[in-house]
Protein backbone atom coordinates (compact mmCIF):
# COMPACT_ATOMS: atom_id res chain seq x y z
CA UNK A 1 0.00 0.00 0.00
CA UNK A 2 1.46 3.28 -0.79
CA UNK A 3 -0.28 5.82 1.27
CA UNK A 4 -1.62 9.20 0.05
CA UNK A 5 0.64 11.90 -1.02
CA UNK A 6 1.14 15.05 -2.99
CA UNK A 7 3.42 14.94 -6.34
CA UNK A 8 4.65 18.06 -8.22
CA UNK A 9 3.82 17.75 -11.90
CA UNK A 10 4.59 20.42 -14.96
CA UNK A 11 2.70 21.73 -17.86
CA UNK A 12 3.49 24.23 -20.16
CA UNK A 13 1.51 26.96 -20.63
CA UNK A 14 1.13 29.09 -23.70
CA UNK A 15 1.15 33.16 -23.42
CA UNK A 16 0.55 35.66 -25.68
CA UNK A 17 0.51 39.35 -25.83
CA UNK A 18 0.87 42.17 -28.77
CA UNK A 19 4.00 44.55 -28.90
CA UNK A 20 3.64 48.40 -29.18
CA UNK A 21 3.61 47.76 -33.28
CA UNK A 22 0.77 45.63 -32.97
CA UNK A 23 2.48 42.27 -33.66
CA UNK A 24 1.49 39.27 -31.50
CA UNK A 25 4.01 37.22 -29.95
CA UNK A 26 3.70 33.80 -28.24
CA UNK A 27 5.55 32.17 -25.40
CA UNK A 28 5.53 28.99 -23.35
CA UNK A 29 6.27 29.08 -19.84
CA UNK A 30 6.91 26.38 -17.36
CA UNK A 31 3.97 26.22 -14.45
CA UNK A 32 4.14 23.58 -11.79
CA UNK A 33 1.30 22.79 -9.78
CA UNK A 34 0.79 20.14 -7.06
CA UNK A 35 -1.35 16.66 -7.60
CA UNK A 36 -2.75 15.00 -4.99
CA UNK A 37 -2.41 11.18 -5.20
CA UNK A 38 -4.84 9.10 -3.01
CA UNK A 39 -4.19 5.94 -1.55
CA UNK A 40 -3.03 2.99 -3.57
CA UNK A 41 -2.22 -0.44 -3.78
CA UNK A 42 1.07 -1.90 -5.60
CA UNK A 43 0.64 -5.08 -7.15
CA UNK A 44 3.72 -7.73 -6.31
CA UNK A 45 4.34 -11.27 -6.83
CA UNK A 46 5.82 -13.58 -4.61
CA UNK A 47 7.85 -16.88 -6.28
CA UNK A 48 9.58 -19.22 -5.18
CA UNK A 49 11.87 -21.98 -6.65
CA UNK A 50 12.89 -25.24 -5.22
CA UNK A 51 15.53 -26.96 -6.67
CA UNK A 52 16.03 -30.92 -6.39
CA UNK A 53 18.78 -33.35 -5.86
CA UNK A 54 18.19 -36.18 -8.26
CA UNK A 55 20.47 -38.62 -7.27
CA UNK A 56 21.03 -41.92 -9.94
CA UNK A 57 22.55 -45.35 -8.18
CA UNK A 58 24.73 -47.39 -11.33
CA UNK A 59 24.53 -50.95 -10.37
CA UNK A 60 27.57 -53.12 -11.66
Amino acid sequence: MVPAHTEWKSRQVEENYVDKDGKLHSFYRTENYPEYVPDHDVPYVTVGVQLYRLVCEVQT
